[in-house]
């Protein structure tokens, strides 16, 4: 009986072992779990911090852009180096048609890059383009600088054309997203 007790007695004490093992382990697993939150946050916070110090060197160069692009005339002359850009000579307005037919105008001083407005976009609440104008806005540059570049008679470059068409066969210009 002895010998039954002392057996029944090292199985009680395996139990128990086997208990604070188990507990050690779930204690290092929340440990860890613990540790891998802490840098996941870490990351996360990191992540954020470069989002916004991107966000806002985009916002500089938008300003930046904007800035450039207002003050210049478009057109020809003047110095190299004068901000805005005072030319008084001819529009320097350069056209290309894009391959649906849309025409795009870019001043050759100030870089200012404009296409006609997506009519589909005229009644869409809220809409603005990366500069921050309103479609009417937007017309309004537009025809400005289709004005000039017929003014100055740069020819236009023209790349290869295609044609979309509906599944009926219709043609179609195609919504610019």
């Amino acid at each position: 009986m002895a010998g039954s007790a002392a057996v029944k007695m090292s199985a009680e004490e395996i139990e128990a072992e086997i208990q604070r093992v188990e507990l050690e382990t779930k204690t290092l697993a929340l440990e860890r779990a613990k540790e891998e939150n802490e840098q996941w946050k870490a990351r996360k916070a990191e992540k954020a911090k470069r989002n916004a110090v991107t966000q806002s060197d985009l916002a500089a160069d938008r300003r930046k852009e904007h800035a450039k692009t207002v003050g210049c005339r478009h057109r020809q002359g003047g110095f190299q180096d004068s901000f805005p850009k005072k030319g008084k000579g001819d529009p320097c307005i350069s056209a290309h048609k894009m391959p649906f037919g849309e025409l795009r105008l870019q001043c050759n001083r100030c870089q200012l890059e404009v296409y006609e407005p997506n009519p589909s976009q005229r009644n869409v609440k809220g809409y603005r383009d990366k500069h921050g104008r309103t479609w009417d806005e937007q017309k309004e540059v537009y025809d400005k600088m289709l004005e000039f570049w017929e003014e100055g008679g740069l020819h236009m470059s023209e790349g290869p054309q295609f044609t979309a068409l509906t599944a009926e066969g219709i043609p179609f210009r195609p919504a610019l997203v």
